[in-house]
């Protein structure tokens, strides 16, 4: 008598999550194993998308920094136009105000950006950590952007800032961050 759901008399498969064995004893190609649930299928080779979002964080942050120091030479040489173009929209502000305020703006912005160039060789290396904290970093910068989006590289920015954080978790990058990286 054949059983109704086996007609072809196969051995039943095995319980899931036990990797089916081939006459040999090795486990079969394609056969769950544990050990191996997240890792990487291609020797560990950085995801492309987790160099985009680096290379996308260096080329932002360097943008950020010639900005911002483009900035604090205007501030610090005095350039009247630089005030008086803030003057009209920050009515009130008197000249050294304004000056207090552009320095530190300037120089949080000089070492967020510092900072983020940092975080962009680690994700390189494989640190979910830095992942974490790049995230982090640039999902605040993004509000940060559309302050300041009368400009066009605040809009550049804004949009880097968001296709870093995209790139970082899609593609193989989470497989890839959850096996230790690899320095590829």
């Amino acid at each position: 008598m054949t059983d109704p759901n086996n007609p072809f008399g196969a051995p039943p498969p095995p319980p899931y999550g036990q990797p089916t064995q081939n006459p040999y004893g090795q486990p079969q190609q394609g056969a769950y194993n544990p050990a191996f649930a997240h890792a990487p299928q291609d020797g560990g080779r950085r995801p492309g998308t987790v160099t985009a979002a680096a290379v996308l964080t260096w080329v932002g942050s360097t943008i950020a920094l010639l900005s911002l120091g483009f900035l604090l030479v205007a501030v610090l040489a005095g350039v009247d136009e630089y005030y008086e173009g803030f003057e009209e929209s920050a009515s009130g502000w008197t000249r050294d105000q304004i000056s207090t305020f552009t320095v530190i703006f300037a120089g949080i912005g000089i070492v967020w950006a510092l900072v983020a160039i940092v975080l962009a060789f680690f994700v390189m290396r494989g640190a979910a950590w830095a992942r974490i904290v790049l995230t982090i970093s640039a999902a605040v910068a993004i509000p940060l952007c559309l302050l300041t989006a009368l400009a066009i590289l605040p809009v550049l920015n804004l949009i880097m800032c968001i296709a870093a954080i995209v790139l970082l978790y899609v593609g193989r990058g989470n497989a890839w961050f959850r096996a230790g990286g690899q320095r590829r």
